[in-house]
């Protein structure tokens, strides 16, 4: 089923919320004032999940279920890298943020040798020499990088040559997403200048 881009956004914000909840039962107009949509954009998003809410609301159990299952199925590992292991890339590994994801880090890459000599991770750690030999010997999907802006192109294109699925850029440089590689662009500093615009 094909959903739209904005609607799979919205859901995977609700499968993130859902969990911290100790209510049972949730209408669309709690989950509305959870998440600062409209409680007829909720219901539009979650007709996608072809998921029949009863007069008193949806099940927060099997609404996370159904979610997960249509966005990312548990039950399939998805092996992501993280290319430029400075201190941000480092922060990420440590927060523990995929733990209890489809998404598995296995290898990590740096320009430097002496940071990827230095380094300790849960992961292999590799010279960015090797991006591509290692991308595809293990089967790797998606990207998360975070390099210094000059570099994150080239990064990019590298990835998008190994048959990459998907890039999550934390950089400072917005990189355009190709044919066969989609992009997620994330800036923290974009996203407190949205909060501060009026």
């Amino acid at each position: 089923m094909h959903i739209p881009e904005p609607a799979r956004k919205r859901l995977i914000q609700l499968a993130q919320l859902l969990p911290a909840l100790d209510a049972d039962t949730l209408t669309s107009l709690d989950l509305s004032r959870m998440t600062g949509r409209t409680d007829a954009t909720v219901r539009k998003d979650i007709s996608y999940l072809d998921l029949r809410g009863a007069s008193n609301g949806y099940k927060r159990p099997e609404l996370l279920k159904a979610v997960q299952t249509l966005l990312v199925p548990q039950d399939e590992i998805k092996k992501c890298c993280i290319i430029g292991l400075g201190l941000f890339a480092q922060a990420l590994t440590e927060s523990g943020l995929l733990l209890s994801s489809p998404f598995v880090v296995t290898a990590g890459f740096d320009s430097s040798l002496n940071r990827v000599e230095t380094l300790r991770a849960l992961f292999p750690l590799y010279p960015s020499a090797r991006l591509e030999s290692v991308i595809g010997g293990e089967n790797i999907e998606y990207a998360i990088i975070t390099p210094d802006e000059k570099d994150a192109q080239g990064f990019a294109n590298r990835l998008v040559g190994c048959g990459i699925k998907g890039i999550v850029n934390y950089g400072s440089a917005v990189l355009a997403p190709h044919e066969k590689t989609k992009v997620e662009n994330l800036s923290l500093l974009g996203s407190l200048q949205n909060l501060a615009s009026e």
